[in-house]
């Protein structure tokens, strides 16, 4: 049986299931693999892990076995100015590359991280690229934009490929309280939590749901606790578990706060909560920009003005959110991996 092998920091299975529905209708075979090897195996040796350390040998094995061997299709998922691309891009030099990104800033002056990028790195990551890539699949038009601004990559080699889901998502029979919102993703300052919690804590009869966890998670339990319209459900993992909470909900809130390094992308609760009836409402950053039409299928607004949304939001009539909420279900069943699959095409076809 072919084998296609994903190359990725720390897996990211959920990026590929796009390319999993394709490998599936070609009776093709989809393994994962990591290169961030030695800091997972102390992280499984810390923990007493024996299941990651295994993990980790299983990648060791991998890469180790790129030296002798050929012709191995493999999609490397990284960032461009890593500087670990330099063995990788040795390891791979005998093999089929495919690249996948979803970076948006592939000038390095646009970051802070990246600004001292020397000429060398530059040249080394156009070799790869021009030597060894077949073909790049850009998570988002911004991120193809950008390759094509910052790269002689050639452009017509570079497919917007979205992210996807595997299950089947469908709305409950009976529709949610309007008056209901969710938020799903990491606990932190930098996803707009305290402004999210805030508000519903001034604005009692509106029901808000809180699923996940991170650095700022207490914050989030001191205001379940204070006030009844909040509630803190805990980190859920899996679409299937989270289903039944976004059914219940009429409305998704996506409140990130962009940083000279990073904005919101392609997020894939996005596409599964309005799959399941959630109208979104998020911030207008690059990846929610491609996904919702503003007052069509969702709404998107500017940073800081999220209680002028959600008072908005409030006043619509009850025609107005069914036609929203059916346009926003159309819009997230685009997304199934059985749709997005065909994108993913290149690799099997050079």
């Amino acid at each position: 049986m072919k084998e296609i092998y994903v190359l990725h920091e720390y897996g990211a299975e959920s990026h590929y299931n796009g390319l999993l529905a394709l490998c599936y209708e070609n009776g093709i075979k989809l393994k994962f693999r990591e290169f961030r090897v030695l800091h997972l195996i102390g992280s499984g040796i810390e923990h007493r892990n024996i299941k990651r350390i295994f993990k980790q040998i299983v990648n060791i094995l991998f890469l180790v076995s790129l030296i002798w061997s050929k012709g191995k299709i493999v999609v490397l998922g990284m960032h461009p100015y890593d500087k670990r691309l330099t063995i990788l891009s040795f390891l791979l030099k005998r093999h089929k590359v495919f690249y996948h990104t979803s970076f948006t800033m592939w000038n390095p002056l646009d970051t802070i991280k990246y600004k001292n990028v020397t000429e060398s790195q530059k040249k080394r990551l156009e070799r790869f690229l021009n030597d060894q890539v077949r073909h790049i699949f850009a998570v988002t038009k911004k991120a193809k934009n950008s390759i094509i601004e910052n790269t002689n990559y050639p452009a017509n080699k570079i497919t917007v490929v979205y992210h996807s889901y595997l299950v089947n998502l469908e709305p409950s029979k009976e529709k949610p309280a309007v008056d209901s919102y969710i938020y799903v993703g990491r606990m932190d300052w930098d996803k707009g939590i305290k402004e999210i919690c805030e508000y519903f804590g001034t604005h009692p009869d509106r029901e808000l749901t809180m699923i996940g966890a991170g650095d700022n998670l207490s914050y989030v339990k001191k205001m379940a606790d204070k006030y009844t319209n909040i509630s803190y459900i805990g980190y859920i993992k899996g679409i299937s578990k989270l289903m039944p909470y976004y059914q219940k909900s009429a409305y998704f809130i996506l409140n990130s706060k962009r940083t000279k390094e990073w904005e919101e992308l392609f997020g894939q609760v996005l596409i599964e909560s309005m799959s399941c009836g959630c109208v979104p409402i998020a911030v207008e950053h690059s990846g929610p920009k491609e996904i919702i039409k503003h007052n069509v299928n969702g709404f998107l607004f500017k940073e800081g003005e999220l209680s002028l949304m959600l008072d908005i939001v409030h006043d619509i009539d009850c025609m107005a959110y069914s036609q929203i909420r059916n346009a926003a279900l159309h819009r997230g069943h685009e997304f199934k991996s059985s749709n997005i699959a065909k994108y993913w095409k290149p690799i099997i076809e050079i």
